[in-house]
């Protein structure tokens, strides 16, 4: 099943207020990337909105590919074109 659009422009929401500005100027390693997409699969407001949508295998899948990287490069182009303008 598809995720609606909104449902996935509120997990993004989620990711931007809580950890999307903070994460997007790091490199994180494989292990911090693991401990994040794991404590986002079991959030209730995440995971949990998720399960209605896909089999809980699926979740932490979705949230890496089709979720935080694009929230990130978001975050990042947003963060790049600040900068050019002030330049």
């Amino acid at each position: 099943m598809k995720v609606p659009d909104h449902v996935r422009e509120q997990i993004r929401g989620h990711f931007v207020d809580a950890s999307g500005t903070e994460l997007a100027g790091r490199n994180l390693s494989a292990i911090e990337k693991t401990r994040y997409y794991e404590s986002w699969t079991s959030d209730g407001e995440i995971g949990g909105v998720l399960h209605s949508y896909m089999d809980t295998r699926k979740i932490r899948t979705y949230l890496k590919d089709a979720v935080f990287k694009r929230t990130l490069e978001r975050v990042s182009a947003t963060i790049s074109a600040a900068f050019a303008s002030s330049a």
